[in-house]
């Protein structure tokens, strides 16, 4: 019975995830940038679940969680926050300049033909910081196994980042 009602849950998720609209038309980037770092970890979910499962913390440890599974901010954190994340095995590397423009057709707001939505608990393992004359501007933390993502900084309307193809684009920059 449960499978069955999941099942019958997901397909009328897909029915109405489905639009019928102009893809990559009118887009509108979501920041105005000169610079991209990215931040990444191959930390495994299992690695990330032990952490939840701890009855305490500690401050480093709830610090990593927060990076990895905090789903909603709502405003750009003070860049001191995004200083050391190196030490919890974070990976940092500069996006190169003949990239950017790349990145900027996939980093803003348009309508997309069949819009899908996958439900799982995200890990954003990638971390994109959007710079501008070396001012912090935002910064979007990308899960690609559930294509989620969370973006901040922006005004636009970034609820379907990522369809029409867009996170395998960004993996293909990423991974370059």
């Amino acid at each position: 019975m449960t499978t069955r009602l999941l099942t019958a849950i997901l397909f009328l998720t897909t029915i109405g995830c489905n639009r019928n609209t102009n893809n990559k038309v009118d887009c509108s980037p979501y920041f105005i940038f000169d610079q991209v770092e990215h931040f990444s970890t191959s930390i495994s979910e299992d690695s990330v679940f032990r952490l939840i499962e701890l009855d305490t913390l500690t401050f480093d440890q709830s610090k990593l969680l927060g990076l990895l599974m905090n789903n909603k901010p709502d405003t750009i954190p003070d860049t001191t926050s995004f200083l050391d994340i190196e030490k919890f095995g974070f990976t940092k590397k500069e996006i190169q300049k003949d990239k950017l423009g790349q990145l900027n057709s996939i980093f803003c707001e348009r309508k997309h033909d069949n819009a899908i939505y996958t439900l799982c608990a995200a890990v954003y393992r990638d971390i994109l910081i959007f710079k501008r004359q070396g001012k912090t501007i935002g910064f979007a933390r990308v899960c690609f196994d559930c294509g989620d993502s969370i973006i901040a900084g922006t005004d636009k309307d970034w609820s379907e980042f990522g369809q029409s193809g867009d996170f395998q684009r960004l993996g293909a920059i990423l991974e370059n």
